[in-house]
């Protein structure tokens, strides 16, 4: 299961879940711009925001040639 993660000012709890979907691909479909996320099973869990992975990595620049 993947939760779907935003950042809210919740002074020291930052993370809101906005979103549960069986798969990634799921939530792309629904969220079509970057988002962060973290993967789970059923029972006890805990999210974190800072510790989420993010659903369209950052690409590295290119360096320019000479």
């Amino acid at each position: 299961m993947i939760a779907v993660l935003e950042f809210v000012d919740g002074f020291g709890h930052d993370t809101e879940v906005v979103g549960i979907f069986p798969t990634l691909e799921a939530a792309k479909k629904y969220y079509p711009h970057n988002f962060r996320y973290q993967e789970f099973n059923f029972g006890p869990v805990q999210f974190d925001l800072y510790e989420a992975e993010e659903s369209y990595p950052a690409k590295k620049e290119r360096k320019k040639r000479k």
